[in-house]
């Protein structure tokens, strides 16, 4: 992770959940939704965190599944907009939000209920990129991850086709660009765990 100066956790869990890292930096919430009323997905930044190579992430609740991503280039005050879209029982749905300014980052996730049997991930289609996805088992919910870099100001969608069997809801944030025309375009780190 060395190198960032923003980290993205997006996370779903059964009940309350917290996050943390090994380098003790605060996470705030940029947006959350309760999905069915009981699994809170969460879109959490730390702006101008402390990084290492080897810091490790945690999120601490019942069946708990995160997703990690590090950027570079991205302003110390980094939240522009955010959407959420609490889907319920469907075989897809978008969430979709237009960043103020040019050369944002642009970041979802989906989540979904498990119900305790093992489900897939959501999947991205579309323009943005999937970072990550984390199927589900008996004891973990159902994540995937989702980035663009814009260019310029535009309507982003992301786009998620999930078990219509199962619960499932998005979250959606941009981030802006260092003031000084740099554009956050350098992913320091990815990856997903549980």
């Amino acid at each position: 992770m060395a190198g960032a100066n923003l980290i993205v956790l997006i996370a779903i869990s059964y009940g309350a959940m917290t996050v943390s890292d090994s380098e003790n930096n605060t996470y705030d919430d940029a947006i959350s939704i309760e999905i069915n009323g009981a699994f809170p997905l969460t879109l959490y930044y730390c702006a101008s965190p402390v990084v290492s190579s080897s810091m490790t992430f945690t999120v601490k609740g019942n069946q708990c599944a995160l997703g990690v991503a590090g950027f570079s280039g991205v302003a110390t005050s980094p939240v522009d907009q955010t959407n959420s879209n609490n889907a319920g029982y469907v075989s897809s749905f978008s969430t979709s939000l237009t960043p103020l300014h040019a050369n944002e980052l642009v970041i979802a996730g989906a989540g979904a209920t498990t119900a305790n049997t093992t489900t897939t991930y959501p999947v991205l289609s579309g323009a943005m990129t999937s970072l990550i996805e984390v199927a589900s088992t008996a004891n973990t919910e159902a994540l995937s991850v989702g980035y663009a870099i814009q260019t310029s100001a535009a309507e982003e969608t992301a786009t998620w086709a999930v078990n219509s069997s199962r619960t499932s809801g998005g979250v959606m944030a941009s981030f802006l660009a260092k003031s000084a025309g740099g554009v956050p375009n350098s992913l320091m780190m990815m990856g997903a765990g549980t």
